[in-house]
């Protein structure tokens, strides 16, 4: 949310994405009053340049020295917003306006040509954050990869299913009646046709629970618990090629700087795949090569969460830190070495351990025994 200081009127922005956003207008001067709605489409969204246009509608009153009245304004209009700083910007637009004003003497209408100056100021999460919300990475994608072509799994051809009584008779499920000896054998042979039927169609998930089920009535049926190996091992291929598949679309997609269709292929990705650490880190250079740090870092706490041990990750997001703390102003200079100092912590004790110790003795001015001081506590 921001608040505008313009000429001569006061706003209140929200932004309810990063395209889209509305605010509300008091204008006042000489007697007249303004109350307006806007909505806004940003169309460009740069990293410190962002261009807008759309709609806006407004009442009017007017009470002055010779008439009194009300009246109603509506526009279209287009402009844009430079970035002075994470939360300052400066604004400009352009809008023909149409007005229409009447009192109890008369009535006027017309089209007038309106500049719009002012500054603005946000709180919380400024333009190009590090939580920005153009990182999603849960959101739903609708997206066609192209496909691999898979091998079809050899068919596997049905045993004979142990029918001695004392074979049959030796365990009962907990978690139903006892079965007779002759009860069992025809559950378990019911079972196994299904998961071969399952197994057959590709179905693994399936099978695997089929064959599970005759294992619990037979823990020492061993045809079964190969078949569950091998349907395990045909999830292991099957996913390890859409793996691939993912990887290679995406990247094809940034080659030909398609970075939208990259970025919602690992979206979509990362959620089928959250402990895939590679898909992160190809996902956070598509920001990187558009210059979007805030972005990269979402990339990297993303990954975290659902990673805490990918200690490659959390070593490239600390240098990231320290890389926007030199860079930045006094007043995040504070916040960026904490949290660069927090990561660095983590890693005592991992491979990382003696670059970690490294950087915390330059962060904290030089001791390197890893006590957090100096604005690290």
């Amino acid at each position: 949310m921001g608040i505008g200081l313009g000429y001569p009127y006061l706003g209140v922005k929200y932004d309810f994405s990063k395209q889209i956003a509305s605010e509300l207008r008091w204008a006042t001067g000489e007697g007249i009053n303004v109350y307006a709605g806007r909505g806004y489409w940003n169309f460009y969204s740069g990293k410190k340049l962002t261009g807008f246009t759309g709609l806006e509608g407004g009442y009017i009153s007017f009470d002055t020295l010779d008439m009194k009245g009300i009246g109603y304004e509506g526009s279209v209009f287009v402009g844009g917003e430079y970035f002075i700083s994470n939360r300052l910007s400066f604004v400009m637009d352009f809008s023909p306006t149409f007005i229409t004003l009447k009192s109890d003497e008369f009535k006027i209408d017309g089209i007038e040509w309106v500049t719009n100056l002012a500054v603005y100021y946000y709180f919380g999460k400024g333009h190009g954050s590090d939580t920005e919300q153009g990182v999603r990475l849960n959101a739903p994608i609708e997206i066609k990869t192209e496909t691999v072509p898979e091998q079809k799994p050899q068919v596997v051809e049905e045993p004979a299913v142990d029918t001695s009584t004392e074979t049959a008779g030796r365990i009962n499920s907990p978690l139903q009646p006892a079965l007779s000896p002759e009860e069992k054998q025809t559950k378990m042979r019911e079972l196994f046709v299904a998961g071969q039927q399952e197994f057959k169609q590709e179905k693994y998930e399936q099978a695997i629970e089929k064959f599970a089920e005759v294992v619990k009535i037979e823990p020492k049926h061993q045809i079964s618990k190969n078949n569950i190996n091998r349907a395990r091992g045909k999830i292991e291929d099957k996913n390890k090629l859409k793996i691939e598949n993912y990887s290679a679309t995406a990247r094809n997609a940034v080659k030909q700087k398609k970075y939208k269709v990259a970025i919602q292929i690992y979206r979509e990705a990362i959620a089928e795949f959250s402990h895939q650490i590679s898909f992160y880190k190809d996902f956070a250079d598509v920001y990187e090569q558009q210059n979007q740090v805030g972005l990269v870092a979402d990339v990297y706490l993303a990954c975290l969460e659902k990673n805490p041990d990918a200690n490659g990750v959390r070593k490239d997001l600390a240098l990231l830190y320290e890389e926007k703390m030199e860079k930045s102003a006094k007043l995040s200079f504070g916040k960026y070495l904490e949290k660069a100092g927090n990561h660095w912590e983590k890693l005592l004790g991992t491979e990382y351990d003696n670059l970690a110790k490294e950087h915390l003795a330059k962060l904290n001015g030089g001791n390197n025994n890893g006590r957090k001081k100096n604005g690290l506590d």
